[in-house]
């Protein structure tokens, strides 16, 4: 399925390099040549040709940099240079340069973290900050750098956290949730189970309002499970009672009976991979 979308975005990308060399001061088409080399890159990644990405990647962002250049006051042109710096980190971490990612997911947050200050009420700008900072956070780990890479996913988690509490927009919920988990897991590999615990337990309250608005919501599902998951795995196998056996043999009922029979869904998959870790100790 993805060689005739990449031959179809590579046909759209001849198209648009055409109108642009007859047109080279037009930032319309210009910005379409970012765009089309996104896709050939983006398609490429897919196809597992992380070297085809990142120059495609790189192309993308060499195109948006000119933009923001041409038009300063344009801030649609930075915040797509600010993807552009985020798109080559991703390429670079799944090329295995995780310190070349870094340099790519530090210059996105910069520029996102720039937009941000001028409408810090903006939620979809807020969450390009926070996905960023988690970003970094998942290099640093790659690094070895567990402690830096805490305090990433807690700022991520902390720049989402006010929408949350305006309770306007589930999203923010789960997403405030979501990357309070990744830095509980940061907690539990530096060994830090107080902090890991107040931060899934803060998750677990959250989780079970969505829960209550949508019981039939399998992310919001799953990421509560996992929380509990990760809460048990802070007890000891010694020091488990009737009450972390109940608790498990629930996640794996709640898990049981929300399978919707798909055997490619990972985050069940995934889920029932780490409940099987738990009966295994």
């Amino acid at each position: 399925e993805l060689e005739p979308a990449l031959a179809a975005f590579r046909q759209a990308l001849a198209q648009t390099s055409a109108l642009y060399d007859a047109d080279p001061r037009n930032n319309d088409y210009l910005f379409e040549l970012g765009q089309a080399e996104f896709w050939v890159g983006y398609v490429a990644w897919q196809r597992g040709d992380f070297d085809g990405a990142y120059q495609a990647m790189q192309r993308y962002m060499e195109y948006s940099r000119e933009l923001s250049q041409r038009s300063p006051d344009n801030d649609g042109y930075w915040l797509e240079l600010s993807y552009a710096y985020g798109n080559l980190g991703s390429v670079a971490l799944a090329q295995g340069r995780p310190q070349a990612a870094l340099a790519g997911f530090r210059d996105s947050l910069a520029l996102a973290e720039s937009l941000l200050a001028k409408r810090p009420r903006d939620y979809e700008l807020a969450l390009n900050v926070a996905d960023t900072h988690s970003w970094v956070g998942t290099t640093l780990l790659e690094l070895g750098r567990l402690a830096e890479a805490r305090d990433a996913f807690a700022q991520a988690a902390a720049v989402m956290q006010p929408f949350h509490q305006q309770a306007r927009d589930q999203r923010a919920s789960y997403d405030y949730c979501r990357l309070l988990i990744l830095q509980a897991e940061a907690d539990i590999s530096r060994g830090d189970v107080g902090g890991a615990r107040r931060a899934l337990e803060e998750s677990l309250i959250v989780y079970a309002k969505l829960l209550e608005i949508d019981p039939t919501n399998t992310t919001w599902l799953y990421n509560a499970l996992t929380a509990e998951t990760h809460l048990l795995s802070l007890v000891p196998p010694g020091q488990w009672t009737a009450r972390e056996r109940a608790a498990l043999e629930r996640i794996e009922s709640r898990l049981t009976e929300s399978w919707s029979g798909d055997s490619s869904d990972k985050d069940y998959i995934r889920l029932r991979f780490r409940v099987r870790n738990l009966h295994d100790v």
